[in-house]
């Protein structure tokens, strides 16, 4: 329980220093708490809150100026996202959010149809477990996503996401 607990406040506290700008300390924790994560079995809920440390790579891996700190951050990225994944096998409460960030890593990396479907994955499976919070982070990205434009076929995909709206709301 407690490297559960230390696993979700040092998370926190990470995502909480990079909103800050303090950028090396929220690496240094985000990789304190990802080893915990890498060293800790999934046995129950807890701890979820400490996967919050993809923001802090995702935002790395991207603004550092610093090459081997983008390089590094995008390494313990893949790491987590495949802890995050072993997680959501264990306890379903992680899957949506797992296939979350897995969309939006990629479309971070420049692969808007591969986010697409793992953000509908995300939708779908919060739909299908009643996890309101995920459901409607799944249709921001979403959203974004479609807004952004980068999709070729807007028209099918909107047309698609439209009737299940209307399905939805039925």
């Amino acid at each position: 329980v407690y490297k559960r607990q230390e696993m979700s406040n040092k998370g926190i506290l990470a995502v909480c220093l990079l909103k800050q700008g303090d950028l090396v300390r929220a690496k240094q924790l985000a990789d304190e708490t990802l080893q915990l994560i890498l060293k800790t079995a999934v046995t129950g809920y807890g701890g979820l809150e400490g996967y919050g440390i993809a923001e802090v790579y995702a935002q790395l891996s991207k603004e550092s100026r610093d090459r081997s700190v983008r390089f590094d951050s995008e390494s313990k990225m893949r790491q987590l996202l495949k802890a995050f994944h072993q997680y959501g096998a264990v306890i379903s409460l992680g899957k949506a959010p797992a296939h979350l960030w897995e969309g939006r890593w990629a479309w971070l990396n420049g692969h808007p149809i591969l986010a697409l479907r793992h953000f509908q994955q995300s939708l779908q499976i919060a739909q299908q477990i009643k996890l309101p919070y995920d459901e409607a982070m799944a249709h921001y990205w979403l959203g974004r996503l479609l807004k952004d434009g980068r999709l070729p076929h807007l028209p099918v995909v909107m047309g698609d996401l439209t009737q299940r709206a209307r399905n939805h709301g039925e």
